[in-house]
């Protein structure tokens, strides 16, 4: 889904900062504040150019609330690009979101038992 061209300017313009490349998708940290103020109010944590409720994402890239760090940080990003690749074979946002949340909850215990980051 590529941005629409009345919020392309204002993506534009989100204090964002290049992460790294996970499976093909650009992750950014980005100012949450900055989003919910000019883009969208629900904003939290993290979302991605396939979610229709955030059409100001630029395809291929995923974007997280900079304000995380460690392996909450780490959690979200798995959670947004489980969702994506889920999304993509067309499965319906709410069906994805529960199944990436589940494999956030696994993940999450997987890293408090000092496990390795998957993939």
């Amino acid at each position: 889904m590529q941005a629409t061209a009345g919020l392309e300017n204002l993506a534009e313009s989100v204090p964002k900062r290049f992460v790294r490349e996970v499976e093909g998708m650009r992750v950014f940290l980005v100012s949450g504040e900055y989003v919910r103020n000019h883009l969208e109010i629900d904003f939290t944590l993290g979302s991605h150019w396939v979610f229709e409720d955030s059409p100001y994402i630029p395809d291929g890239e995923v974007w997280i609330e900079e304000t995380l760090a460690g392996f909450d940080r780490e959690a979200i990003v798995f959670h947004e690009v489980f969702e994506v690749k889920l999304m993509r074979e067309g499965v319906p946002y709410p069906e994805a979101h529960a199944k990436a949340t589940e494999a956030e909850r696994k993940f999450r215990k997987n890293m408090l038992k000092g496990g390795l980051f998957p993939g």
